[in-house]
């Protein structure tokens, strides 16, 4: 289960296949209120919606940094769409250092997230290993799905509009996990070149 990580320069390049120090971000770092590159407001919030879609609720906007919790709305009228309901609502802000690759090499793929260089990961379970016993907990792993659902988002679920990205990701969350920024160092190996 090959995956392709993208980067900013040549010379990350050399450390990923050599190994070295390198920097694993939190989420934080991705978002962003326009989606552009790596950029997407689909960072940090968990949001979840049941019994109903928010698209059915023109004109009302759920969202900002807080935490909502059970939301519920039960017969109500938004424009001309009537909610019977009950469709709840909640979210909270959840800090996690994530490590983002992709599912293809794809040239157009990596210019689009405005990076220069690729490099592809063989045993995605060996650099895992490697990364959670210096992170200090065990990471989840997994392929971003994606969802014309605004009300619905995770750190494995984005909207749409980011699908381009096949991503897969290895997430860490925790106390005290996410907030700053992590540097691990690699053993040689774990990468090789494109």
């Amino acid at each position: 289960m090959c995956k392709y990580l993208f980067l900013n320069s040549h010379e990350h390049v050399n450390t990923w296949i050599n190994g070295g120090l390198v920097p694993i971000n939190p989420a934080r770092k991705y978002r962003s209120i326009e989606r552009k590159g790596t950029q997407t407001p689909d960072e940090v919030m968990q949001k979840t919606v049941q019994g109903g879609s928010l698209l059915d609720m023109p004109g009302v906007v759920l969202g900002g940094e807080g935490v909502m919790e059970n939301i519920v709305f039960t017969n109500c009228t938004f424009g001309d769409r009537h909610v019977t309901g009950p469709l709840a609502y909640s979210q909270h802000p959840e800090e996690a250092l994530i490590l983002c690759m992709s599912n293809s090499s794809d040239s157009e793929i990596m210019h689009r997230m405005g990076k220069v260089a690729c490099v592809v990961i063989a045993d995605v379970e060996a650099l895992r290993a490697v990364l959670d016993g210096q992170i200090g907990c065990a990471s989840e792993q997994g392929n971003v799905q994606y969802t014309a659902e605004p009300g619905n988002r995770n750190h494995f679920l984005k909207g749409t509009d980011d699908s381009w990205q096949q991503e897969y990701r290895l997430v860490w969350r925790g106390e005290g996990i996410g907030t700053d920024l992590r540097w691990v160092t690699l053993p040689s190996g774990l990468a090789r070149p494109v």
